[in-house]
């Protein structure tokens, strides 16, 4: 961590609390491609200071929390209560809850979990950028382009499936996405479910976010991953998000075979897992 963004994270901190930056105490929730992210309390209150490398970035993550923000029936999002543009700071509401991951499989958190991506589907809010399906295809083939040894030949078998796929069905009307949707982004806040880290969001098909939760279940959880995916398509479309039908799959794929080209050859195993139980 660095202790000069850890000041900038103080400092935007302190002045939402309205509070010397001294009596702030900062405590690091971790670094991901380049920002540094904080727990920002004054002994009463706690907020979140997101440091980003450059203010465009910082005012972009701003811009879609105001869009998205707050509660939403079974969803959390976090509110933006500041952009401190000089520091390349977004100070927002902090969710209480635990990592999805560690209350998975539980009785109940994959079906709140697809309610609550239908609700973030709904929202109807503006969003600037757009993530159209075929530039998700055209990155996962440039990514595939990278490829080379055993690997190329089984991820473009998998991709060109996935082509197949999305070719022989309908774009589905775009919907506020989250553009990165993770296991690590989303939090058990029971009863509702939290959703953190919109700073990808942008509009695109449904099967975006779903796709990229799939790839995450089915390669972090080899055993109940597929099942669970399932299940979470089911919640989704249950509780009124769109019927997904095989783009769910074709997009996990195309998020798979970008993570492939992505890690170091050490790390590929699960990947490939995930691509052949995907098949």
């Amino acid at each position: 961590m660095s202790g000069a963004w850890e000041e900038r994270a103080r400092a935007a901190a302190a002045d939402v609390l309205a509070v010397a930056p001294a009596s702030v105490r900062c405590s690091p929730l971790g670094v991901r491609e380049g920002r540094e992210v904080y727990v920002a309390e004054d002994g009463a209150r706690a907020v979140v200071a997101k440091c980003y490398p450059d203010p465009g970035r910082a005012a972009a993550a701003a811009q879609a929390l105001a869009a998205l923000g707050g509660e939403h029936g079974p969803l959390l999002v976090p509110r933006a209560l500041a952009l401190d543009r000089e520091r390349g700071v977004v100070v927002q509401t902090l969710l209480r809850g635990r990592p999805l991951l560690e209350t998975l499989p539980g009785d109940d958190a994959i079906a709140r979990l697809g309610a609550a991506l239908a609700a973030l589907h709904a929202l109807g809010a503006p969003l600037p950028s757009r993530r159209p399906r075929d530039g998700e295809l055209a990155a996962a083939e440039a990514a595939l382009a990278r490829l080379d040894g055993d690997d190329r030949g089984p991820a473009g078998a998998a991709l060109a499936r996935a082509r197949e796929a999305l070719a022989s069905a309908p774009p589905l009307d775009a919907v506020p996405s989250h553009g990165d949707l993770g296991l690590a982004q989303v939090l058990d806040c029971a009863p509702r479910i939290g959703i953190v880290d919109f700073d990808k969001a942008a509009l695109a098909e449904p099967a975006l976010d779903a796709g990229n939760l799939t790839a995450q279940l089915v390669r972090r959880r080899p055993g109940d991953g597929p099942e669970l995916a399932a299940a979470l398509v089911a919640a989704y479309e249950a509780a009124g998000g769109a019927p997904l039908g095989g783009r769910v799959r074709a997009y996990a794929t195309v998020v798979l075979v970008r993570k492939l080209a992505w890690l170091p050859e050490a790390r590929r195993a699960p990947v490939r897992a995930a691509l052949s139980a995907l098949s």
